[in-house]
């Protein structure tokens, strides 16, 4: 899903030191790679590319210091053979459609790569990852199943919550919405560090069920949830399509700050 490509131009560097503290900083970007999901690829030719203080191959046996000289083939070999030569995003993206697309290198301030596509660091790397999943669209049901965890790392679906989303086409303008606003959820919940969960600043219509609610449809609203077992939901976000009454019923579980999805579809399948 994030394909990264070693940029030759971006070893273009103006300083010793800049090499050295490029290679520390691709090396924290490697120790959060994942494997499931990250692709990190180079092509043969950065073996011999100058970078203004020799060609890459002399940094593992000279011009940097010891300790760099054995983090550079740890760094080279991370990178995967790639018969290509990427010099764009145009090109990257025909390559590899549908799927988040950056660069990796020291510097890029010679070349044209956006600056939401450069990754020079951890934080970098976070912020792009993060930018990808906020644009990423689903393109069929198995991707959906495939990338969810991915693009929601903050949300827990429940039990049924996944099957209530299966019953639309990702094409469904019903799905979209449901996904915009899972976006919006998994995006406020990114935030949530301690305290209670704030509603308030949630920027969707959300409200708690009334206690008598609760008690009269508390068979429908009892879902069993991973990890923390049977929750009652209350907290739900509301919306309106086309007549249909909507509702997601939410969790949020102080003890690991992720939200539980209990509920997606009609209000009529919560007893109401």
């Amino acid at each position: 899903m994030y394909n990264n490509f070693l940029l030759n131009e971006g070893l273009t560097v103006s300083s010793i030191s800049e090499i050295e503290e490029g290679i520390n900083r691709l090396n924290e970007v490697i120790a959060k790679k994942d494997r499931d999901f990250d692709n990190f690829i180079k092509h043969g030719s950065i073996y011999t590319f100058d970078t203004g203080f020799g060609n890459v191959n002399d940094f593992t046996f000279s011009v940097i210091s010891e300790e760099h000289r054995r983090l550079i083939p740890k760094l080279l070999g991370s990178f995967i053979d790639y018969q290509n030569y990427i010099t764009n995003e145009a090109i990257f993206d025909t390559l590899f459609p549908n799927e988040c697309n950056g660069f990796s290198g020291f510097n890029f301030s010679t070349t044209t790569i956006p600056v939401n596509r450069q990754i020079i660091d951890k934080n970098s790397f976070i912020l792009f990852k993060s930018n990808c999943r906020s644009k990423y669209n689903f393109h069929s049901m198995d991707d959906f199943d495939l990338y969810r965890g991915e693009v929601f790392p903050n949300l827990i679906f429940c039990e049924n919550a996944i099957d209530q989303i299966h019953t639309y086409a990702v094409t469904d303008d019903r799905f979209k919405l449901i996904i915009a606003k899972l976006k919006r959820l998994d995006s406020h919940t990114s935030k949530w560090t301690d305290g209670n969960y704030d509603f308030d600043t949630l920027g969707l219509d959300c409200s708690p069920d009334t206690k008598k609610r609760i008690y009269d449809t508390l068979n429908f609203r009892t879902i069993g949830c991973p990890e923390i077992g049977p929750v009652v939901f209350s907290w739900h976000i509301k919306w309106y399509f086309s007549g249909q009454s909507f509702r997601m019923y939410i969790h949020p579980q102080a003890s690991n700050h992720k939200m539980y999805i209990g509920y997606i579809g009609d209000k009529k399948g919560m007893g109401f």
